[in-house]
């Protein structure tokens, strides 16, 4: 672990809110903001760094893309050790709960928590890929949830463009097919694609 809080951040011009992510982090371990990143933080957010967070990372010789990380009243964001990429968006709604264990978002994708996400170990997420947990709008019809927990394990690969919605299970190992939209449980070590997303194989596993 590093013992130190790094914010690498030029001509940023919210550095008030910026400053609450140091007064609300329980473990002081590395929490690196790169160029071209919005943070707004309220002072209630409760954030828990295990080993390391690196925000919006460029990839080596390329330029990086404007990114966005909002935690709201209440709010928890919980890390292991996790890297996002140039462009990426994190939204976390008042008093839900984020937590993500170790891997990387990649360019342009976005998680939007407004319940509660948890991403596992070693969870590899392509460009362009939609992680959302609520409808944001209501159904009018009997037992509807608009929100409902996502909770994805650990090794799970999820292909480029892929939308994961609410209330969705993934397994261990899973596979998740580039353009796939998830909206029922993906169990262990299965590879899932199309709309909505179906089992194509089981007993897969990946590097």
């Amino acid at each position: 672990m590093i013992g130190t809080l790094v914010f690498d951040i030029i001509k940023q011009k919210n550095i008030k809110k910026i400053k609450s992510a140091l007064l609300s982090a329980k473990s002081k371990s590395l929490f690196c903001i790169s160029h071209k990143s919005k943070v707004l933080i309220d002072k209630s957010a409760e954030v828990n760094i295990k080993d390391g967070f690196f925000f919006n990372t460029p990839w080596s010789g390329r330029q990086n893309q404007p990114a966005s990380l909002s935690l709201g009243k209440n709010s928890e964001l919980n890390i292991g050790y996790f890297r996002t990429y140039s462009g990426t968006h994190i939204s976390v709604a008042p008093n839900a709960k984020l937590s993500l264990g170790s891997g990387f978002l990649n360019n342009n994708s976005k998680i939007n928590c407004f319940n509660e996400i948890t991403i596992g170990e070693d969870v590899k997420i392509s460009e362009d890929v939609i992680i959302r947990d609520s409808d944001n709008h209501t159904v009018i019809r009997k037992g509807y949830k608009m929100s409902a927990p996502i909770h994805i394990g650990n090794h799970v690969w999820v292909g480029v463009r892929a939308i994961i919605l609410k209330g969705v299970t993934i397994g261990d190992g899973a596979i998740i097919a580039a353009g796939s939209v998830v909206t029922r449980d993906v169990p262990a070590n299965t590879l899932v694609g199309g709309v909505p997303a179906k089992i194509i194989k089981d007993n897969i596993s990946w590097e």
